[in-house]
């Protein structure tokens, strides 16, 4: 059996965020196997969005706001390179801005799976699933923290995804004096 197309993530558009080419009532589909990436509106039915062919096997597209997402493109065509890329995309005229990319001297790369969450701060949370590793980085690229999931010598566990608590969720541990 086939997975032709592998749906690997669906998010609807936040009724949080400020509506552009976006707005509420917009969902994103992400379809890994036919390299896709698109935005349809729920009522109309109508896809306003799609890119195909810019991203090898990708996972986890997020709004980033009205006009932009951000996309983890696994870029696992790369080989013998390696080097997997987070990718903004503007829907106003789909230009592509690659905005963090492995290399050397910066590692990043999972063959599979893979998540990025936008903080509030600016940077940017990582999960490089198949490394077992999670990483922070701020928006000149710079790494902030990393953890790596070690579970033997030489050995690392994959991640899933790796997510930031809010403060609030360390009041919930901390005793009262």
């Amino acid at each position: 059996k086939t997975d032709i197309l592998h749906l690997n993530d669906v998010e609807p558009f936040s009724s949080k965020m400020q509506p552009g080419f976006f707005a509420p009532g917009d969902v994103m589909v992400s379809l890994r196997n036919i390299n896709t990436v698109f935005v349809f509106n729920v009522e109309s039915e109508e896809i306003k969005f799609i890119s195909t062919g810019q991203f090898v096997r990708q996972h986890d597209p997020d709004f980033i706001d009205g006009d932009r997402i951000s996309v983890f493109d696994n870029n696992n065509a790369s080989e013998p390179e390696r080097k997997s890329k987070i990718t903004i995309v503007s829907a106003k005229d789909n230009s592509h801005q690659e905005y963090f990319v492995g290399s050397k001297e910066k590692q990043f790369y999972t063959r599979v799976m893979g998540k990025h969450q936008w903080q509030p701060n600016g940077n940017l949370l990582i999960t490089e699933s198949m490394s077992g590793r999670g990483f922070e980085i701020d928006p000149d690229g710079n790494l902030v923290w990393e953890y790596i999931n070690s579970v033997d010598r030489g050995i690392v566990g994959v991640v899933g995804e790796v997510q930031r608590l809010p403060q609030e969720y360390t009041e919930l541990f901390t005793p009262n004096e």
